[in-house]
């Protein structure tokens, strides 16, 4: 069963932990990825940025909505236990 309200928190999360990560990987001195994804867009794949951030933010969100549940199951077991 899916919470809703988790859902949503995690997916806010995500969605600010890829801007974050956006924003570190276009404005770092010296990166390895500024030429390359300069490239891309020359090239013709500039699909490929957009879509490695959708991953990005897929992880985040993932990670961070398996972790609430660990941590609600935790809390449940818990609590059944001392009730």
């Amino acid at each position: 069963m899916i919470n809703k309200k988790q859902f949503k928190f995690s997916l806010c999360v995500g969605i600010f932990a890829t801007i974050i990560y956006a924003i570190k990987l276009l404005f770092k001195h010296k990166s390895v990825f500024s030429p390359l994804m300069t490239l891309m867009l020359q090239t013709g794949y500039w699909y490929i940025i957009p879509v490695y951030l959708l991953v990005i933010f897929f992880l985040d969100s993932s990670i961070c909505y398996l972790c609430l549940r660990v941590l609600n199951f935790g809390i449940n077991i818990l609590r059944e236990r001392y009730e």
